[in-house]
């Protein structure tokens, strides 16, 4: 039979809660397989022994294109930190519901 199909480019915000390390996230995750690029941003708040509570936000920015394609910057504003790189190849996402494994 035919893969599962994906839509060429979308959206979705998402929030999650729950009993473990991570008390709450709500982030958004963006899809363009066209230009072969995806983006993940989150925050996440830990909750860890005691009332103390730390808050994790980072942006991964990944793309098809050659040199540094991957971005990941984590917190915000001034106390941000861009960190660049390079994967040697782009895998999308969901590159392997196409190929059906």
């Amino acid at each position: 039979g035919r893969p599962p199909a994906v839509a060429p480019s979308w959206s979705a915000n998402f929030t999650m809660g729950g009993r473990s390390a991570i008390r709450h996230a709500r982030g958004a995750f963006f899809y363009d397989d066209v230009a072969r690029r995806h983006r993940w941003v989150d925050h996440l708040t830990f909750e860890f022994a005691g009332p103390e509570t730390s808050t994790l936000v980072y942006d991964i920015l990944s793309d098809s294109s050659s040199g540094l394609n991957r971005n990941i910057t984590t917190d915000v504003g001034q106390n941000a930190i861009c960190k660049p790189s390079h994967q040697a190849r782009y895998i999308g996402p969901f590159d392997g519901l196409a190929s059906g494994i």
